[in-house]
């Protein structure tokens, strides 16, 4: 009898130690995929961070003739906003907020170009517009990518079986990142 009662308790903690390991791996697994779409995102983000002092030139120099208190006033509030987003990391609701606000100001900045015939015929403001356009579409499709990984954690996490691994291993929920 004892070498049953061996065998089955022995058998009971194989099965809960291959759980805890199964479980935590896959969860790890998912966690990484969240963290690298993120990074695919991130980088995206940063390219586009880097292309505003580039239309801010360019527009600058086309709009001396005229309208320039109205462009250096919509640069210094990109200046601002730039650097706010790219002070905040991790994909959260203060990042997407101040990553809008940017955006919004930046498209601000190539609608002013429009108005200036001189910034027009700039071939590196139409492709910089375009790259802008781009970017913004790329964005957009790796958040979605992000989200997909995302919802996909969040429901293993919380599934039957791996809560408890999360709740004891403390492995917490992840925030889905909105493209305004």
């Amino acid at each position: 009898m004892d070498t049953a009662l061996l065998i089955i308790i022995s058998s009971i903690v194989f099965v809960l130690a291959l759980w805890v390991v199964v479980g935590l791996r896959h969860l790890s697994v998912l966690q990484r995929n969240v963290e690298n779409s993120w990074e695919f995102v991130d980088e995206k983000i940063r390219v586009r961070h880097d292309i505003a002092p580039l239309l801010v030139e360019i527009v600058k120099d086309g709009a001396d003739g005229g309208g320039g208190e109205n462009v250096r006033g919509t640069v210094g509030k990109l200046i601002e906003r730039r650097g706010l987003a790219r002070a905040t990391t991790g994909a959260s609701s203060e990042k997407s907020e101040k990553e809008f606000g940017y955006v919004t100001t930046l498209d601000n900045l190539i609608q002013l170009g429009r108005h200036h015939p001189e910034v027009l015929r700039n071939h590196y403001y139409l492709d910089l517009k375009k790259e802008f356009d781009d970017l913004n579409k790329d964005i957009e499709n790796r958040v979605e990518d992000y989200n997909d990984n995302v919802r996909l954690f969040n429901g293993h996490r919380n599934s039957l079986v791996l809560r408890p691994l999360g709740v004891v291993f403390r492995v917490g929920m992840r925030l889905e990142y909105k493209v305004s």
